[in-house]
């Protein structure tokens, strides 16, 4: 139903406003290459899905036309005929419907923001603000991402999916327990350094290798992404991801922790949020700094070493472990003092002796690499104690100075030798400070 009504009556030249009610529809429209037989089952090679129902179509086809009618009086205004949205409000449509809340509810609402329908949602409360305009769970707003990409997104995400370490990682952090996560790597569950927190989230594929079936069917409002998350980014994968539910990249692969962090939280509508708590990270950092300077442990070297099935990986300076050493002002030795390519530096047999310093930190991810991160495998500090073990075995690894002094500390490898985010990173802080200098 549209009831169009002028601002003055009998003026030819004043916009026109319209009301539309009527039921809005979440439809799916699939692509063929063929026309199908009606007695054959077919595949579809895409799909859109966007919003329906009579009134809604009216609506979204009344703004269509006002921003035609535009271009008609004013050729310059073809932005305006591409967006579809009316540039004067009173031109704006409006459609009372029943949106309600949920992850459909925000994809529907965001899909009539981007044509120029003003919803009215007839179930937000009568006494809410909302309910004159549309409900707080329907509202929308615009934040760039680390591709630079303008994305709509919910104002308040309340079914996240997060397919990668860093983005589970820094929404726990955050206070925002995703809906489905992939993954660890080397793991069928979230990385062993967060299964107290994540609890049972479902797990909805592995590191770039994204379920869409069981992600479409948990119905997010919100998939964090980063350059890990699909193999290759392949476009293919990322559109369909974006037929579910908005796409969000935070980073792309080996960025900086504190801005995915912060650009994360920008994303889940909690900005304040992170704010407060890099100051809380940075306080720790320095609390532990200071007792490891007064211990004589900023002296010493460290080296960060992944054992993978019967070989080691350096972990160098720039993954989380070696910027934690050097936000703490731990040495390292020479051949490690410097950055790698993004992954760990394997460390042939013959060479054993490069793995060396005062200390070693010892993880392992049991047979995952950067070629094979879903290589089954225990993580954990008992993980690791089993392969120092049988690191020990290996000639050369028992002359190593560090495992002559008993200096080589097993340590959690999904929390060492991976990445991750905030968590991860002040785990890590922690971890060295109950090793050396635990608070009184």
């Amino acid at each position: 139903m549209a009831i169009p009504s002028r601002a003055a009556t009998g003026c030819d030249n004043v916009p026109m406003t319209a009301l539309f009610a009527g039921l809005t529809t979440l439809d799916v429209l699939h692509r063929l290459d063929h026309v199908p037989d009606p007695s054959l089952k077919v595949t579809s090679t895409d799909f859109t899905m966007a919003a329906g129902g009579p009134a809604t179509n009216a609506a979204v086809t009344y703004a269509a036309l006002c921003a035609a009618s535009r271009v008609l009086s004013d050729p310059e205004d073809e932005a305006g005929a591409v967006s579809g949205a009316p540039a004067d409000s009173e031109e704006t449509p409006i459609l009372l419907t029943a949106l309600g809340e949920g992850p459909v509810s925000a994809f529907l609402a965001a899909d009539l923001a981007a044509v120029g329908v003003r919803v009215v949602d007839a179930t937000a409360p009568a006494s809410s603000p909302e309910a004159s305009t549309t409900s707080e769970t329907s509202a929308t707003r615009t934040v760039t991402d680390a591709s630079g990409q303008e994305v709509t997104l919910p104002s308040h995400p309340s079914r996240v999916v997060t397919l990668s370490e860093p983005m589970t990682d820094n929404a726990l952090a955050l206070g925002v327990t995703p809906i489905g996560v992939v993954s660890g790597r080397g793991q069928q569950t979230v990385a062993n350094y967060l299964v107290d927190r994540a609890g049972d989230i479902p797990i909805l594929g592995s590191i770039g290798t994204p379920n869409l079936e069981a992600i479409g069917a948990a119905h997010p409002d919100l998939i964090l992404v980063d350059g890990t998350s699909v193999k290759n980014n392949d476009t293919e994968t990322l559109n369909a991801l974006s037929q579910i539910a908005p796409v969000f990249f935070t980073t792309q692969k080996g960025g900086d922790w504190r801005e995915t962090f912060t650009l994360t939280a920008d994303a889940l509508g909690v900005a304040d949020q992170a704010e407060a708590k890099l100051a809380e990270f940075d306080q720790h950092v320095a609390s532990v700094s200071a007792r490891l300077k007064d211990a004589g442990y900023l002296d010493q070297t460290y080296s960060v070493v992944r054992w993978q099935g019967d070989s080691a990986g350096l972990i160098l300076k720039e993954l989380p472990a070696g910027q934690a050493l050097t936000a703490l002002g731990m040495k390292r030795p020479a051949n490690q003092d410097r950055n790698g390519e993004g992954h760990s530096e394997p460390v042939s047999l013959e060479n054993i002796d490069q793995i060396d310093a005062d200390w070693i930190f010892f993880g392992t991810l049991g047979k995952a690499s950067v070629n094979n991160p879903s290589a089954g495998g225990n993580t954990g500090v008992e993980a690791s104690a089993a392969a120092l073990e049988e690191a020990k075995t290996t000639v050369g690894f028992d002359s190593l100075g560090a495992v002559q002094a008993n200096h080589v500390i097993p340590v959690d490898g999904s929390l060492w030798t991976s990445t991750g985010g905030y968590l991860l990173m002040d785990g890590i802080i922690s971890s060295i400070e109950a090793q050396f200098v635990p608070a009184s």
